[in-house]
């Protein structure tokens, strides 16, 4: 098996472990993901799922990659909206989920275009999601656990060493999502050490 394929199946096992992982504890109401965030999220994987699976250029750890973030985030909101884990939308969460919209028009209709334009909307919409997410769990890191983060962060740092192609369109992305997700992380992990908490790290 090529190097390259192999590396991407590994890398997406931990990004699918991850989502499977947090969604598992949003069930269980241990996780209380911020709704915003996560329906951004969705609408961002199904978008980013349909331009890849009608695209032929598109290698196979790129395809799964996509149905991961168009089936996890979309499972985490719903299981989130039913769990009623967010009270109230605030002005920011609105402003948020504009700015996205917009992003991800203007990435759908520049996604076929060369450079690194397309992927900077991508992440710009990407951002939208983040930001909510970051001010709760920076102000709640007891509602929310690290291990699925970390997982998630270190399958797409992982990805990086399937790219065949090693250009700001290729690795941009996968390296934004995983320093991301490390920023979700260090709340979660500072507040855990520092209250000496040993078991709800996963």
């Amino acid at each position: 098996m090529d190097k390259s394929l192999l590396w991407g199946i590994i890398a997406q096992c931990f990004t699918s472990v991850a989502g499977v992982l947090y969604l598992i504890r949003t069930f269980q109401g241990i996780n209380k993901p911020n709704l915003i965030s996560w329906i951004i999220w969705s609408f961002i994987g199904w978008a980013f799922f349909l331009v890849t699976v009608n695209n032929p250029e598109a290698d196979k750890i790129t395809k799964i990659f996509s149905v991961i973030l168009a089936v996890s985030p979309t499972s985490i909101a719903f299981v989130a909206l039913k769990k009623g884990t967010i009270e109230s939308v605030s002005r920011e969460d609105i402003f948020a989920v504009c700015i996205a919209l917009v992003a991800m028009v203007v990435w759908f209709y520049k996604k076929d275009e060369p450079g690194i334009i397309p992927v900077l909307l991508a992440i710009l919409a990407d951002i939208c999601a983040l930001i909510p997410t970051l001010r709760f769990v920076y102000g709640n890191p007891a509602d929310d656990r690290p291990g699925a983060w970390f997982a998630f962060s270190f399958g797409s740092l992982l990805t990086l060493l399937s790219l065949q192609k090693w250009n700001p369109e290729s690795y941009l992305l996968p390296m934004y999502m995983g320093f991301a997700s490390l920023l979700v992380v260090y709340p979660l992990f500072v507040y855990r050490i520092r209250n000496k908490i040993t078991d709800e790290w996963i």
